[in-house]
Protein backbone atom coordinates (compact mmCIF):
# COMPACT_ATOMS: atom_id res chain seq x y z
CA UNK A 1 0.00 0.00 0.00
CA UNK A 2 2.89 2.40 1.03
CA UNK A 3 4.43 1.39 -2.65
CA UNK A 4 1.48 2.42 -4.54
CA UNK A 5 1.10 5.98 -2.37
CA UNK A 6 4.52 6.81 -3.56
CA UNK A 7 4.23 5.97 -7.25
CA UNK A 8 1.21 7.84 -6.93
CA UNK A 9 2.83 11.12 -5.39
CA UNK A 10 5.89 10.85 -7.96
CA UNK A 11 3.75 10.52 -10.93
CA UNK A 12 1.39 13.58 -9.77
CA UNK A 13 4.89 15.42 -9.44
CA UNK A 14 6.21 14.42 -12.86
CA UNK A 15 3.20 15.67 -14.46
CA UNK A 16 3.22 18.80 -12.39
CA UNK A 17 6.87 19.61 -13.50
CA UNK A 18 6.17 18.47 -17.12
CA UNK A 19 2.67 21.32 -17.24
CA UNK A 20 4.99 24.04 -16.34
CA UNK A 21 8.62 23.97 -17.48
CA UNK A 22 10.18 23.83 -21.02
CA UNK A 23 13.04 21.97 -20.30
CA UNK A 24 14.24 22.45 -24.11
CA UNK A 25 13.96 26.16 -23.30
CA UNK A 26 16.43 25.92 -20.67
CA UNK A 27 19.35 24.57 -22.06
CA UNK A 28 22.32 26.44 -23.32
CA UNK A 29 22.86 27.47 -27.31
CA UNK A 30 25.74 25.22 -27.14
CA UNK A 31 23.94 21.93 -26.17
CA UNK A 32 20.89 23.11 -28.60
CA UNK A 33 23.16 23.42 -31.48
CA UNK A 34 24.38 19.90 -30.57
CA UNK A 35 21.11 18.51 -30.47
CA UNK A 36 20.31 19.91 -34.25
CA UNK A 37 23.77 18.20 -35.92
CA UNK A 38 22.12 14.91 -35.43
CA UNK A 39 18.76 16.13 -37.86
CA UNK A 40 19.14 15.98 -41.40
CA UNK A 41 20.05 19.58 -42.31
CA UNK A 42 16.83 20.57 -43.67
CA UNK A 43 15.10 20.22 -40.34
CA UNK A 44 17.52 21.68 -38.42
CA UNK A 45 17.21 24.57 -40.82
CA UNK A 46 13.63 24.30 -40.26
CA UNK A 47 14.37 25.09 -36.79
CA UNK A 48 14.83 28.46 -37.12
CA UNK A 49 10.73 29.73 -37.56
CA UNK A 50 10.48 28.76 -34.16
CA UNK A 51 11.27 31.58 -32.25
CA UNK A 52 14.19 34.95 -32.26
CA UNK A 53 16.28 32.52 -29.94
CA UNK A 54 16.16 29.62 -32.78
CA UNK A 55 16.98 31.79 -36.18
CA UNK A 56 20.97 31.11 -35.86
CA UNK A 57 21.30 27.86 -33.58
CA UNK A 58 21.57 25.97 -36.79
CA UNK A 59 24.26 27.75 -38.10
CA UNK A 60 26.76 26.50 -35.37
CA UNK A 61 25.82 22.95 -36.13
CA UNK A 62 28.73 20.35 -36.40
CA UNK A 63 27.33 17.74 -38.71
CA UNK A 64 25.49 18.53 -42.28
CA UNK A 65 23.40 15.83 -43.91
CA UNK A 66 22.41 16.49 -47.15
CA UNK A 67 19.39 14.11 -48.12
CA UNK A 68 18.00 14.48 -51.89
CA UNK A 69 14.73 12.54 -51.38
CA UNK A 70 13.92 15.31 -49.06
CA UNK A 71 13.08 17.68 -51.77
CA UNK A 72 11.70 15.17 -54.02
CA UNK A 73 12.48 13.55 -57.00
CA UNK A 74 13.11 16.02 -59.04
CA UNK A 75 13.85 19.30 -56.90
CA UNK A 76 17.19 19.16 -57.76
CA UNK A 77 17.61 23.10 -58.28
CA UNK A 78 16.12 23.62 -55.39
CA UNK A 79 18.26 21.08 -53.53
CA UNK A 80 21.49 22.62 -55.03
CA UNK A 81 20.71 26.27 -53.86
CA UNK A 82 19.68 24.83 -50.23
CA UNK A 83 23.10 23.23 -49.74
CA UNK A 84 24.76 26.39 -51.49
CA UNK A 85 23.33 28.88 -49.00
CA UNK A 86 24.09 26.49 -45.97
CA UNK A 87 28.12 26.32 -46.60
CA UNK A 88 27.46 30.77 -47.42
CA UNK A 89 25.54 31.29 -43.82
CA UNK A 90 27.34 28.55 -41.60
CA UNK A 91 28.73 29.48 -38.52
CA UNK A 92 31.42 26.30 -37.63
CA UNK A 93 34.91 26.36 -39.00
CA UNK A 94 35.46 23.09 -38.17
CA UNK A 95 32.83 19.71 -39.08
CA UNK A 96 32.30 16.62 -37.55
CA UNK A 97 30.52 15.33 -40.64
CA UNK A 98 29.33 16.36 -44.41
CA UNK A 99 27.34 13.78 -46.06
CA UNK A 100 25.48 13.80 -49.46
CA UNK A 101 23.39 11.40 -50.54
CA UNK A 102 21.82 12.00 -53.75
CA UNK A 103 21.07 8.37 -55.30
CA UNK A 104 17.50 8.48 -57.43
CA UNK A 105 17.25 6.52 -60.65
CA UNK A 106 18.56 8.06 -63.29
CA UNK A 107 16.11 7.55 -65.32
CA UNK A 108 14.60 10.33 -63.11
CA UNK A 109 17.03 12.74 -64.42
CA UNK A 110 15.24 13.08 -68.04
CA UNK A 111 16.89 16.70 -68.42
CA UNK A 112 20.34 18.63 -67.30
CA UNK A 113 17.34 20.71 -65.62
CA UNK A 114 17.23 18.21 -63.40
CA UNK A 115 20.90 16.70 -62.48
CA UNK A 116 23.11 16.96 -59.87
CA UNK A 117 25.96 19.79 -61.16
CA UNK A 118 29.67 17.40 -60.48
CA UNK A 119 31.41 20.81 -60.38
CA UNK A 120 28.92 22.37 -57.08
CA UNK A 121 29.14 18.86 -56.06
CA UNK A 122 33.29 19.34 -55.81
CA UNK A 123 32.96 22.79 -54.52
CA UNK A 124 30.62 21.62 -52.00
CA UNK A 125 33.36 18.93 -50.84
CA UNK A 126 36.37 21.21 -50.92
CA UNK A 127 34.40 23.63 -48.62
CA UNK A 128 33.30 21.04 -46.16
CA UNK A 129 38.04 19.95 -46.76
CA UNK A 130 38.60 23.88 -45.84
CA UNK A 131 36.24 23.42 -42.98
CA UNK A 132 39.00 20.47 -41.36
CA UNK A 133 35.98 17.38 -41.81
CA UNK A 134 36.57 14.19 -40.00
CA UNK A 135 33.64 12.00 -41.67
CA UNK A 136 33.14 12.65 -45.29
CA UNK A 137 29.98 10.61 -47.01
CA UNK A 138 29.00 11.28 -50.72
CA UNK A 139 26.40 8.64 -52.09
CA UNK A 140 25.48 9.88 -55.73
CA UNK A 141 24.35 8.95 -58.66
CA UNK A 142 24.78 12.03 -61.30
CA UNK A 143 24.87 12.25 -65.36
CA UNK A 144 27.98 14.56 -65.38
CA UNK A 145 30.26 13.85 -62.50
CA UNK A 146 33.59 11.72 -63.96
CA UNK A 147 36.33 13.20 -61.79
CA UNK A 148 36.75 13.25 -57.66
CA UNK A 149 38.63 16.68 -56.37
CA UNK A 150 42.49 15.29 -55.68
CA UNK A 151 41.54 17.38 -52.25
CA UNK A 152 40.01 14.67 -50.53
CA UNK A 153 43.41 12.41 -50.90
CA UNK A 154 45.11 14.86 -49.10
CA UNK A 155 43.42 15.52 -46.03
CA UNK A 156 45.00 15.92 -42.16
CA UNK A 157 41.96 15.65 -40.62
CA UNK A 158 39.47 12.23 -42.27
CA UNK A 159 38.73 9.70 -40.31
CA UNK A 160 36.16 8.70 -42.38
CA UNK A 161 36.12 8.33 -46.06
CA UNK A 162 33.18 7.05 -47.57
CA UNK A 163 32.39 7.29 -51.47
CA UNK A 164 29.70 5.53 -53.46
CA UNK A 165 29.55 7.40 -56.84
CA UNK A 166 28.35 6.72 -59.93
CA UNK A 167 27.59 8.48 -63.05
CA UNK A 168 26.77 8.98 -67.06
CA UNK A 169 23.35 7.86 -68.48
CA UNK A 170 21.05 5.01 -67.44
CA UNK A 171 20.78 1.99 -67.77
CA UNK A 172 24.15 1.20 -67.13
CA UNK A 173 25.83 4.24 -64.46
CA UNK A 174 29.43 4.14 -64.50
CA UNK A 175 31.76 4.23 -61.84
CA UNK A 176 33.35 7.25 -60.73
CA UNK A 177 37.13 7.81 -62.07
CA UNK A 178 40.05 8.57 -60.24
CA UNK A 179 42.96 10.71 -61.74
CA UNK A 180 46.31 10.01 -61.05
CA UNK A 181 46.94 9.78 -57.19
CA UNK A 182 50.58 11.55 -57.08
CA UNK A 183 50.41 12.91 -54.04
CA UNK A 184 48.25 11.05 -51.28
CA UNK A 185 48.24 12.02 -47.51
CA UNK A 186 45.46 10.65 -45.23
CA UNK A 187 47.54 10.16 -42.17
CA UNK A 188 44.23 10.07 -39.36
CA UNK A 189 42.15 8.10 -41.75
CA UNK A 190 40.42 4.63 -39.69
CA UNK A 191 37.69 3.89 -42.18
CA UNK A 192 37.80 4.08 -46.04
CA UNK A 193 34.98 3.11 -48.34
CA UNK A 194 35.13 2.57 -51.72
CA UNK A 195 32.38 1.82 -53.89
CA UNK A 196 31.89 2.16 -57.68
CA UNK A 197 35.60 3.48 -57.45
CA UNK A 198 37.35 3.43 -60.93
CA UNK A 199 40.94 2.95 -60.13
CA UNK A 200 43.43 3.92 -62.86
CA UNK A 201 45.55 0.83 -62.48
CA UNK A 202 46.77 -1.78 -59.27
CA UNK A 203 49.34 0.82 -58.43
CA UNK A 204 47.30 3.53 -57.64
CA UNK A 205 44.73 1.24 -55.25
CA UNK A 206 47.97 -0.09 -53.19
CA UNK A 207 49.26 3.64 -52.81
CA UNK A 208 46.40 5.03 -51.48
CA UNK A 209 45.56 2.12 -48.82
CA UNK A 210 48.95 2.46 -47.95
CA UNK A 211 48.55 5.86 -47.55
CA UNK A 212 46.72 5.67 -44.49
CA UNK A 213 48.85 4.26 -41.24
CA UNK A 214 45.84 4.27 -38.92
CA UNK A 215 43.33 2.37 -41.27
CA UNK A 216 41.32 0.29 -39.43
CA UNK A 217 38.36 -0.34 -41.65
CA UNK A 218 38.20 -0.50 -45.56
CA UNK A 219 35.66 -2.05 -48.02
CA UNK A 220 36.30 -2.22 -51.95
CA UNK A 221 32.89 -2.82 -53.78
CA UNK A 222 32.05 -2.90 -57.24
CA UNK A 223 35.28 -0.87 -58.10
CA UNK A 224 37.37 -1.44 -61.66
CA UNK A 225 40.39 -0.53 -62.91
CA UNK A 226 41.21 1.19 -66.25
CA UNK A 227 44.45 -1.39 -67.10
CA UNK A 228 43.65 -4.63 -67.35
CA UNK A 229 44.17 -5.87 -63.35
CA UNK A 230 46.75 -8.08 -62.53
CA UNK A 231 47.43 -7.59 -58.70
CA UNK A 232 45.77 -6.72 -55.97
CA UNK A 233 47.63 -5.73 -52.29
CA UNK A 234 46.69 -4.73 -48.72
CA UNK A 235 49.44 -3.69 -47.26
CA UNK A 236 47.73 -1.91 -43.92
CA UNK A 237 49.07 -2.93 -40.31
CA UNK A 238 46.33 -1.98 -38.41
CA UNK A 239 43.54 -2.92 -40.52
CA UNK A 240 40.63 -4.78 -38.22
CA UNK A 241 37.75 -5.08 -40.93
CA UNK A 242 38.45 -5.90 -44.89
CA UNK A 243 35.48 -6.65 -47.13
CA UNK A 244 35.95 -7.22 -50.58
CA UNK A 245 33.16 -7.47 -53.18
CA UNK A 246 32.10 -7.42 -56.74
CA UNK A 247 35.23 -6.30 -57.80
CA UNK A 248 37.55 -8.73 -59.19
CA UNK A 249 35.37 -11.29 -61.33
CA UNK A 250 35.52 -9.04 -64.53
CA UNK A 251 39.67 -9.28 -65.25
CA UNK A 252 40.46 -12.61 -67.07
CA UNK A 253 44.50 -12.10 -65.86
CA UNK A 254 43.56 -11.63 -62.50
CA UNK A 255 46.73 -13.30 -61.04
CA UNK A 256 47.89 -12.40 -57.22
CA UNK A 257 46.20 -11.01 -53.89
CA UNK A 258 48.25 -10.30 -51.49
CA UNK A 259 47.00 -9.67 -47.99
CA UNK A 260 49.38 -7.84 -45.45
CA UNK A 261 47.15 -7.38 -42.45
CA UNK A 262 47.92 -9.23 -39.06
CA UNK A 263 46.05 -7.67 -36.66
CA UNK A 264 42.44 -8.34 -39.30
CA UNK A 265 39.64 -9.77 -36.96
CA UNK A 266 37.09 -9.59 -39.50
CA UNK A 267 36.81 -10.20 -43.77
CA UNK A 268 34.21 -10.32 -46.28
CA UNK A 269 35.18 -11.69 -49.62
CA UNK A 270 32.67 -11.86 -52.02
CA UNK A 271 34.54 -12.14 -55.29
CA UNK A 272 36.32 -14.12 -57.53
CA UNK A 273 39.43 -15.64 -56.53
CA UNK A 274 43.01 -15.11 -58.29
CA UNK A 275 45.38 -17.27 -59.01
CA UNK A 276 47.67 -16.67 -56.22
CA UNK A 277 46.70 -15.35 -52.77
CA UNK A 278 49.77 -14.52 -50.56
CA UNK A 279 48.40 -13.93 -47.09
CA UNK A 280 51.53 -13.40 -44.59
CA UNK A 281 49.50 -13.41 -41.38
CA UNK A 282 46.02 -13.60 -40.20
CA UNK A 283 46.28 -15.28 -37.30
CA UNK A 284 44.18 -12.94 -35.58
CA UNK A 285 41.17 -13.43 -37.50
CA UNK A 286 37.96 -14.03 -35.74
CA UNK A 287 35.46 -14.03 -38.39
CA UNK A 288 35.39 -15.09 -41.77
CA UNK A 289 32.30 -14.14 -44.52
CA UNK A 290 33.18 -16.02 -47.70
CA UNK A 291 30.73 -16.12 -50.99
CA UNK A 292 32.70 -17.44 -53.76
CA UNK A 293 31.01 -17.68 -57.84
CA UNK A 294 31.10 -20.80 -59.80
CA UNK A 295 34.38 -21.12 -61.58
CA UNK A 296 36.66 -23.65 -63.84
CA UNK A 297 38.28 -26.35 -62.66
CA UNK A 298 41.38 -24.53 -61.90
CA UNK A 299 39.69 -23.09 -59.15
CA UNK A 300 40.16 -26.13 -56.98
CA UNK A 301 44.09 -25.08 -55.70
CA UNK A 302 42.77 -21.59 -56.04
CA UNK A 303 40.31 -22.00 -53.37
CA UNK A 304 42.58 -24.01 -51.61
CA UNK A 305 44.84 -21.51 -51.09
CA UNK A 306 42.12 -18.72 -49.91
CA UNK A 307 41.04 -21.33 -47.17
CA UNK A 308 44.37 -21.96 -46.22
CA UNK A 309 44.56 -18.52 -45.44
CA UNK A 310 41.85 -17.87 -43.06
CA UNK A 311 41.97 -21.44 -41.62
CA UNK A 312 42.60 -19.78 -38.08
CA UNK A 313 39.51 -18.14 -38.09
CA UNK A 314 36.84 -18.93 -35.08
CA UNK A 315 33.59 -18.14 -37.09
CA UNK A 316 33.01 -18.83 -41.06
CA UNK A 317 30.40 -18.23 -42.85
CA UNK A 318 30.77 -20.31 -46.24
CA UNK A 319 28.66 -20.48 -50.19
CA UNK A 320 30.42 -22.26 -52.70
CA UNK A 321 28.41 -23.77 -55.57
CA UNK A 322 31.70 -25.23 -57.78
CA UNK A 323 33.07 -27.90 -54.60
CA UNK A 324 31.28 -30.92 -56.80
CA UNK A 325 34.35 -33.44 -57.24
CA UNK A 326 36.03 -34.87 -54.40
CA UNK A 327 39.12 -32.98 -56.02
CA UNK A 328 38.56 -30.40 -54.28
CA UNK A 329 38.76 -31.43 -51.02
CA UNK A 330 42.45 -32.78 -51.20
CA UNK A 331 43.55 -29.49 -50.51
CA UNK A 332 41.46 -28.64 -47.30
CA UNK A 333 43.06 -27.62 -44.37
CA UNK A 334 42.43 -28.18 -40.57
CA UNK A 335 40.43 -25.40 -38.58
CA UNK A 336 41.58 -25.62 -35.25
CA UNK A 337 40.21 -22.21 -33.88
CA UNK A 338 36.42 -22.91 -35.70
CA UNK A 339 33.91 -23.02 -33.26
CA UNK A 340 30.61 -21.83 -35.41
CA UNK A 341 30.08 -22.84 -38.79
CA UNK A 342 26.80 -21.77 -41.29
CA UNK A 343 27.38 -23.28 -45.30
CA UNK A 344 25.21 -21.63 -47.92
CA UNK A 345 25.16 -22.33 -51.66
CA UNK A 346 24.42 -25.04 -54.12
CA UNK A 347 27.46 -27.50 -52.97
CA UNK A 348 26.95 -27.28 -49.26
CA UNK A 349 25.95 -30.64 -48.71
CA UNK A 350 29.20 -31.83 -50.33
CA UNK A 351 31.14 -29.35 -48.28
CA UNK A 352 29.77 -30.14 -44.82
CA UNK A 353 31.56 -33.79 -44.11
CA UNK A 354 35.02 -32.67 -45.38
CA UNK A 355 34.57 -29.42 -43.38
CA UNK A 356 33.26 -31.58 -40.15
CA UNK A 357 35.90 -33.19 -40.35
CA UNK A 358 38.66 -30.68 -40.49
CA UNK A 359 36.71 -29.04 -37.82
CA UNK A 360 37.63 -30.26 -34.42
CA UNK A 361 36.33 -28.24 -32.30
CA UNK A 362 33.04 -26.86 -33.68
CA UNK A 363 30.23 -25.41 -31.16
CA UNK A 364 27.24 -24.13 -33.77
CA UNK A 365 26.65 -25.59 -36.86
CA UNK A 366 24.01 -23.09 -39.22
CA UNK A 367 22.53 -25.07 -42.38
CA UNK A 368 21.02 -22.56 -44.51
CA UNK A 369 20.04 -24.39 -47.81
CA UNK A 370 17.07 -27.12 -48.53
CA UNK A 371 17.43 -30.61 -48.26
CA UNK A 372 16.14 -32.08 -51.39
CA UNK A 373 14.36 -35.75 -51.80
CA UNK A 374 16.98 -36.44 -55.40
CA UNK A 375 19.93 -35.96 -53.05
CA UNK A 376 18.72 -38.95 -50.78
CA UNK A 377 17.01 -41.24 -53.02
CA UNK A 378 19.99 -40.94 -55.14
CA UNK A 379 22.05 -42.15 -52.71
CA UNK A 380 24.84 -39.55 -53.16
CA UNK A 381 25.07 -38.19 -49.54
CA UNK A 382 24.52 -41.32 -48.26
CA UNK A 383 27.51 -43.26 -49.36
CA UNK A 384 29.27 -40.11 -49.23
CA UNK A 385 29.10 -38.63 -45.98
CA UNK A 386 26.14 -40.09 -43.55
CA UNK A 387 28.03 -44.06 -43.29
CA UNK A 388 31.65 -42.43 -42.80
CA UNK A 389 33.74 -42.17 -39.68
CA UNK A 390 32.18 -39.89 -37.65
CA UNK A 391 34.01 -36.76 -37.17
CA UNK A 392 35.12 -36.12 -33.74
CA UNK A 393 33.49 -32.12 -33.11
CA UNK A 394 30.01 -34.45 -33.07
CA UNK A 395 31.20 -36.83 -30.46
CA UNK A 396 32.43 -33.76 -28.21
CA UNK A 397 31.79 -30.18 -28.91
CA UNK A 398 28.88 -29.99 -30.91
CA UNK A 399 25.73 -28.03 -29.11
CA UNK A 400 23.78 -26.72 -31.43
CA UNK A 401 22.64 -27.19 -34.75
CA UNK A 402 20.41 -25.21 -37.22
CA UNK A 403 17.96 -26.65 -40.14
CA UNK A 404 16.67 -23.66 -42.53
CA UNK A 405 13.85 -24.51 -45.07
CA UNK A 406 13.01 -27.88 -43.25
CA UNK A 407 9.61 -29.73 -44.58
CA UNK A 408 9.36 -33.09 -42.93
CA UNK A 409 10.65 -35.11 -46.73
CA UNK A 410 11.77 -38.26 -45.67
CA UNK A 411 15.42 -37.58 -46.78
CA UNK A 412 15.40 -34.58 -44.67
CA UNK A 413 14.47 -36.05 -41.91
CA UNK A 414 17.43 -39.11 -42.23
CA UNK A 415 19.47 -36.06 -41.76
CA UNK A 416 18.13 -35.07 -38.47
CA UNK A 417 17.99 -39.06 -37.26
CA UNK A 418 21.43 -38.79 -38.12
CA UNK A 419 22.69 -35.64 -36.59
CA UNK A 420 20.21 -36.71 -33.64
CA UNK A 421 22.35 -40.41 -32.90
CA UNK A 422 25.90 -39.06 -33.50
CA UNK A 423 26.00 -35.35 -31.51
CA UNK A 424 26.40 -37.00 -28.06
CA UNK A 425 26.59 -33.48 -26.46
CA UNK A 426 23.89 -32.13 -28.37
CA UNK A 427 22.10 -29.25 -26.62
CA UNK A 428 19.34 -27.34 -29.08
CA UNK A 429 18.02 -28.86 -33.00
CA UNK A 430 16.34 -26.33 -34.30
CA UNK A 431 14.33 -27.00 -37.34
CA UNK A 432 13.14 -23.64 -39.52
CA UNK A 433 10.71 -24.80 -41.15
CA UNK A 434 9.74 -23.65 -45.19
CA UNK A 435 6.95 -21.09 -45.33
CA UNK A 436 4.89 -23.71 -47.57
CA UNK A 437 4.97 -26.30 -44.90
CA UNK A 438 1.18 -27.10 -43.24
CA UNK A 439 0.81 -27.14 -40.06
CA UNK A 440 -0.27 -30.90 -40.28
CA UNK A 441 2.73 -31.31 -41.68
CA UNK A 442 4.67 -29.68 -38.66
CA UNK A 443 3.16 -31.73 -35.91
CA UNK A 444 3.64 -35.12 -38.05
CA UNK A 445 7.26 -34.01 -38.61
CA UNK A 446 7.51 -33.11 -34.44
CA UNK A 447 6.15 -36.78 -33.70
CA UNK A 448 8.11 -38.49 -35.81
CA UNK A 449 11.41 -36.49 -34.52
CA UNK A 450 10.12 -36.42 -30.88
CA UNK A 451 10.52 -40.65 -31.36
CA UNK A 452 13.96 -40.78 -32.58
CA UNK A 453 16.55 -41.78 -30.61
CA UNK A 454 19.17 -39.39 -29.14
CA UNK A 455 23.19 -39.80 -28.63
CA UNK A 456 22.87 -36.63 -25.76
CA UNK A 457 20.11 -36.37 -23.47
CA UNK A 458 20.20 -33.04 -22.82
CA UNK A 459 19.22 -32.06 -27.18
CA UNK A 460 15.87 -30.00 -27.47
CA UNK A 461 14.21 -30.30 -30.88
CA UNK A 462 12.12 -27.44 -32.27
CA UNK A 463 10.37 -26.80 -35.64
CA UNK A 464 10.19 -22.97 -36.24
Amino acid sequence: MASSSKHRKFTVSLADVSSKVDIISTLPEHSLSHILSFLPTKYAVATSILSTRWKHLWTSVSNLDFDHELFGPVRTNCFSNFVDSVFMLIKSSSLNSFRLKCCHDLDVFSSNNHDLDGYRVNLWVIAALSRNVRNLDLCLSIRKYDMLPSEIFNSKTLVVLKLDIKYGPPPVPAPVRLRRLRSVCLPSLEVLHLHSIKFLDDASTQKLISSCPVLEELEIHGCSWQEELRGFNVSARALQRLSIQNSFNRYRDFQLMVIDAPNLLYLRYFDAVPFTVSVLSLKSLVKADISLPYGPPFYDGITSNLMKAISSVKHLNLSMSFFKEESNYIGLPMFPNLISLELRGEAGWKMLPHLLEHSCHVERLVLKFGISCEDFEGRELCHGFWLQKVPSCLSFHLKTIELFSFSGLKGQLEVVKYFLKKAKVLEKLMLHGSKCLPEKEVLKATKELLMLPRGSRKCQVAIL
